[in-house]
C-alpha cells in the first residue's frame, strides 16, 4: 500500500510542474469561466435591447458597462454624517429595545395600582422616541404631547421599582428556592424505597428509569440554580414526575410529603420568575436613562444637520441609480437637459397595490440649491451635486467614473474573443482560444441556442 502512494505522489508532483497537464487544464477552465462571463453580459445586453449586437460590434464597447467598475467619489464630509445618523438611530433603536422587553415583561408583574401609571408614563417615553426617530428621518412628526423631560419621567418608574426592593425580593426567594430544591433532592433520592410496593415488575422497571431521568435532569435545574445556564426547566421535570406518582397511586406518606414540596417549589419558583422580571425590569430603567441622557446631552444636538446632509446625499445617490440605469439600457449616460425628467423619475415609486409615490417633497427639504447634473463624458463620467439645507449651505456631490476592466477580464485567452452573429435576434457564436501550451479553442452559444 505504501509503494502505490508513493507512485501516486510521485504522479502528482510531477503533473504539477508539467506543461500541458495541471497547469493547461487550469489555463482552459479559466478560459471557460471567462467565456461564460461575457455570454452572460450578452443575455443582459438582450434583454435591455431586444437583441444582441450586431455583427460588426465591438464587444469592449456595448458591453462596457457590464465590464466597467465604477469609482464613486463623494464631499469629503459623507462618511462622517452617514455614521452619525447610523450612530442615532442604533441608540434609538436601543432605547426601544429597553422599553419594549418592560412591556413584554415586566409591566404584566407590576401591581394593579402600579401598572397603568407606569404604562401611561412610559407610553410618553416612546412619544419621545419616536419624535427623536423622525428627527433623524428628516420627516415631519406631530408633537402632541409635548413631552419636555423624558428622563425625569424613566426616573420616576425607576422610583417606584426601586421601592420594591426587587434585588434584594430575588435574592430571598432564590436562597429560600436553594433550600426547598434541597429538600425536594432529598425526595429523588429516596425513589426507590417509595416504588417498592409496586409488585409489577415490568411497571416498576420503566418508572425506576424515568426517575432516574428526572432526578438527572433535577440535578441539572439545582445547578442552575447555583449559577449554572441550562436548558432544562424545573416545570417540566416537576410537572412529570408528579405525573409518574400520580400513575402508580401510591398512599406513602413519603409520596404525600413529596407532592407538598413539588407544589411548594413551583409556587415558589413564580414568585422568583415574578421578581426576576421586575428587577429586569428596575435594571432596563437604569440604563434608558443613561442611554437618554447621552442622547440629549451628544447625539441629539448633531442629529438635525447631520440628517438634512444624509438625507440630500441620499437623494443624489437615487439620482445617480436613476442615471446608471439610462446608460445601462442606452448605452452612454443622458444629456443634461433631460435630466429634470430623469431626476422626477428617482423619485418615483409604485406600491404594489399600482399606488404612484412621489418621494421628492421628503427630499426636497434637504436642498437649499439643486440638485444639478454635469454630464463630463458620455461613456464614463458624471457628477450630480447640490448645496444643503444644512445651515453653512455645504456643497454636496456624488461623481462616477467608469473603468473598463475588458481588457484584463479577456487576458486569460490567448487569442480572442471573436464574435460572430448570422441574426443579432435570434443567436451569435463565440470563440476564444485558451492560454494553455496547445491554444485549446473554447466556444459559448446563447443559452436557449439549439
Amino acid at each position: 500500500m505504501r509503494y502505490f502512494m508513493l507512485i501516486y505522489a510521485f504522479i502528482f508532483i510531477i503533473g504539477c510542474q508539467s506543461k500541458g497537464t495541471f497547469e493547461d487544464f487550469a489555463h482552459v477552465r479559466q478560459a471557460e469561466k471567462t467565456l461564460t462571463e461575457i455570454r452572460n453580459a450578452l443575455e443582459a445586453y438582450k434583454v435591455d435591447h431586444g437583441a444582441y449586437p450586431g455583427p460588426d460590434a465591438d464587444l469592449k464597447e456595448v458591453l462596457a458597462f457590464h465590464f466597467s467598475r465604477p469609482i464613486i467619489t463623494e464631499h469629503a464630509s459623507a462618511p462622517k454624517h452617514t455614521g452619525n445618523i447610523a450612530y442615532a438611530k442604533k441608540r434609538i433603536e436601543n432605547m426601544y429595545g429597553i422599553l419594549q422587553e418592560f412591556y413584554g415583561l415586566t409591566l404584566s408583574y407590576l401591581p394593579e395600582e402600579m401598572r397603568g401609571k407606569v404604562d401611561s408614563q412610559l407610553a410618553k417615553v416612546m412619544h419621545c422616541l419616536r419624535k427623536y426617530e423622525a428627527e433623524v428621518d428628516l420627516v415631519p412628526f406631530e408633537d402632541t404631547l409635548k413631552v419636555e423631560d423624558p428622563i425625569s419621567i424613566v426616573m420616576d418608574v425607576y422610583d417606584k421599582l426601586n421601592k420594591m426592593a426587587p434585588a434584594e425580593q430575588e435574592a430571598t426567594i432564590r436562597e429560600a428556592l436553594l433550600r426547598r430544591a434541597t429538600r425536594l433532592a432529598t425526595y429523588f433520592d429516596s425513589m426507590k424505597s417509595i416504588v417498592d410496593v409496586v409488585t409489577d415488575t415490568t411497571k416498576l422497571e420503566d418508572y425506576r428509569k424515568r426517575m432516574e431521568i428526572l432526578h438527572t435532569l433535577f440535578k441539572r435545574r439545582w445547578a442552575e440554580l447555583m449559577g449554572k445556564r441550562v436548558e432544562d426547566t424545573i416545570t417540566t421535570t416537576l410537572d412529570e414526575a408528579a405525573r409518574n406518582l400520580d400513575e402508580l397511586q401510591l398512599d406513602s406518606l413519603t409520596y404525600i410529603e413529596m407532592k407538598t414540596v413539588i407544589d411548594s417549589f413551583r409556587n415558589m419558583e413564580a414568585e422568583y420568575a415574578k421578581w426576576g422580571a421586575i428587577k429586569k425590569g428596575w435594571e432596563g430603567m437604569q440604563r434608558l436613562r443613561l442611554l437618554l441622557d447621552q442622547y440629549q446631552q451628544d447625539i441629539r444636538p448633531m442629529v438635525h444637520t447631520s440628517a438634512i446632509m444624509a438625507k440630500a446625499r441620499l437623494g443624489l445617490l437615487k439620482i445617480k441609480d436613476e442615471i446608471e440605469d439610462y446608460r445601462r439600457i442606452n448605452g452612454r449616460y443622458p444629456p443634461e437637459e433631460m435630466f429634470d425628467s430623469l431626476r422626477r423619475k428617482a423619485f418615483i415609486e409604485i406600491t404594489m397595490g399600482g399606488e404612484v409615490v412621489d418621494y421628492w417633497p421628503e427630499y426636497s427639504i434637504a436642498y437649499a440649491e439643486g440638485p444639478y447634473y454635469e454630464l463630463i463624458d458620455t461613456l464614463t463620467q458624471f457628477r450630480v451635486y447640490a448645496y444643503a439645507n444644512d445651515p453653512a449651505k455645504s456643497y454636496v456631490y456624488c461623481e462616477v467614473k467608469l473603468k473598463n476592466m475588458w481588457d484584463k477580464v479577456v487576458s486569460t485567452f490567448f487569442k480572442g474573443p471573436i464574435y460572430e452573429t448570422p441574426d443579432s435576434t435570434k443567436t451569435y457564436f463565440l470563440k476564444a482560444w485558451a492560454n494553455d501550451r496547445g491554444h485549446t479553442l473554447v466556444v459559448a452559444r446563447p443559452p436557449t441556442h439549439k
